[in-house]
C-alpha cells in the first residue's frame, strides 16, 4: 500500500512541475484521483480541475507528461524545456520499477497505446539521460523544508532558479548548523550528485554549511560614510578623484 501512494505522490509531482512549465503558474490545475483500483494491476484514474475555468490548461499539462514519457522511451531524451524538478520527478517515478513495483502503464487522452515503462526500459535510461555522477563542490540558495526526525537528515536548497530544487542530506553533526540556516542564504558544499545534463546537483551529502546575512543585514553605501576620513590625505574628495583621473592617462 505504502509503495502504490507513494507512486501517487510522484505522480502528482510530475504533473505540478509539468503545469509550471506549460503555464509558467505554480499550479493551474488540481488533479484529483477519480477511480482508484487495487485489483491486480493496481490502476490509478487522474481527472484535471482548472482553478479558473476559463483558463483551462489540463490537456496541455496532461500531454506535455505523456509526450515527455514516450520521448524517453522511444527517442532517450527530454523535452528542452524540461526543468531539473521535472526530471528529478521523472526519476522518482521510475526508481521503484522492477523492484516494489513490475511495470508502469501510462495512458493519455490523445494515446493510442499506453506509455510502458519496465525494468529493461528503466536500466536503459540509466545509463543515458539519468545517469548520474559525483564531484565535490558548493552550490549556494535558501534553505527551506528542513527536516531532522527521520532516519535521513536533510534539507532542500532553493537556488534563484525555477524549477530547480536540491537535496541536501546532512549528518547528527550538523544539526545545530542546519536548524540555524532556515529560511536563511546559505552555501552548502560536500558531494554533488548530479544528474548528467543538469547544470545544479539533485542532491547533495553536506560537509558544512556558511550561512550569509541576508540583504537587509548587508551594510548600505550610507554606512560607509566618514569610515575613511584620511583616504584623499590633504586634498578635497573632488581634488582627489581629479587627480586620480589625470593619472590614467
Amino acid at each position: 500500500m505504502s509503495n502504490f501512494i507513494d507512486q501517487l505522490q510522484n505522480i502528482r509531482a510530475l504533473l505540478a512541475e509539468a503545469d509550471r512549465i506549460v503555464t509558467g503558474e505554480q499550479q493551474s490545475t488540481v488533479f484529483r484521483v477519480t477511480n482508484l483500483s487495487h485489483s491486480s494491476p493496481s490502476a490509478i484514474e487522474l481527472t484535471g480541475y482548472p482553478k479558473v475555468s476559463d483558463k483551462d490548461f489540463t490537456n496541455q499539462v496532461v500531454e506535455y507528461v505523456t509526450g515527455s514519457l514516450d520521448s524517453l522511451v522511444t527517442l532517450k531524451q527530454f523535452p528542452k524545456d524540461a526543468s531539473q524538478k521535472f526530471i528529478r520527478s521523472v526519476k522518482k517515478l521510475f526508481d521503484g520499477v522492477g523492484k516494489r513495483i513490475d511495470s508502469i502503464k501510462v495512458f493519455g487522452p490523445s494515446a493510442d497505446l499506453p506509455i510502458i515503462i519496465t525494468s529493461d526500459v528503466v536500466e536503459q535510461l540509466e545509463v543515458s539521460v539519468l545517469r548520474q555522477v559525483r564531484s565535490f563542490g558548493s552550490v549556494k540558495g535558501v534553505m527551506q523544508a528542513y527536516n531532522s526526525h527521520t532516519k535521513t537528515r536533510y534539507f532542500n536548497l532553493y537556488p534563484p532558479i525555477p524549477g530547480v530544487e536540491i537535496k541536501c542530506i546532512f549528518s547528527k553533526e550538523l544539526v545545530r548548523k542546519a536548524s540555524d540556516a532556515v529560511e536563511r542564504n546559505v552555501t552548502v558544499s560536500g558531494t554533488l550528485i548530479y544528474t548528467v545534463g543538469n547544470v545544479f546537483p539533485d542532491e547533495v551529502i553536506v560537509n558544512d554549511i556558511e550561512v550569509h546575512k541576508n540583504d537587509n543585514e548587508l551594510p548600505t553605501l550610507e554606512s560607509f560614510s566618514g569610515s575613511a576620513t584620511d583616504a584623499t590625505g590633504s586634498l578635497s574628495t573632488e581634488d582627489f578623484i581629479r587627480q586620480t583621473r589625470n593619472e590614467w592617462h
